[in-house]
């Protein structure tokens, strides 16, 4: 299973701020106020948007569960290729899961990591392609 937490938000928020104000890039006070607000931000949506996004494989499905919305899921045996279609530096920002005759299955829009890919690629048995 992969999550994405929306605690990352409040983690970025409260490392910038602390490691702005030590090498003194900004003074406290704003280094506070933006940790503060990174923390009401991130702890906003983890409160409404009622948890993480999932992707869940067993042996006989691929599932994909976001905080908002109904979830998604196909038969695992269709699974051909995992396609990369658009990614910011190291993280993959559209994922599509498409089955042999090139059909998309499933696209998801989060921020999980390509790391994350490569390794449900290598344990579902299934290439991992960079998209147009």
């Amino acid at each position: 299973m992969i999550s994405l937490f929306f605690g990352g938000l409040m983690l970025f928020a409260v490392g910038g701020s602390v490691y702005a104000a030590i090498n003194r890039h900004v003074s406290p006070t704003t280094a506070i106020v933006i940790a503060l607000l990174g923390i009401a931000v991130g702890g906003s949506y983890g409160y409404w948007l009622g948890g993480p996004c999932e992707l869940t494989v067993d042996e006989r499905q691929v599932r994909f569960s976001p905080p908002i919305g109904r979830v998604r899921s196909f038969p695992r045996s269709r699974l051909a290729t995992i396609v990369l279609v658009r990614a910011v530096k190291a993280t993959a920002s559209t994922v599509e899961f498409r089955a042999g005759d090139g059909m998309v299955l499933l696209t998801t829009d989060t921020m999980f990591g390509r790391a994350h890919f490569e390794q449900l690629a290598d344990y579902l048995h299934v290439p991992l392609q960079w998209g147009p």
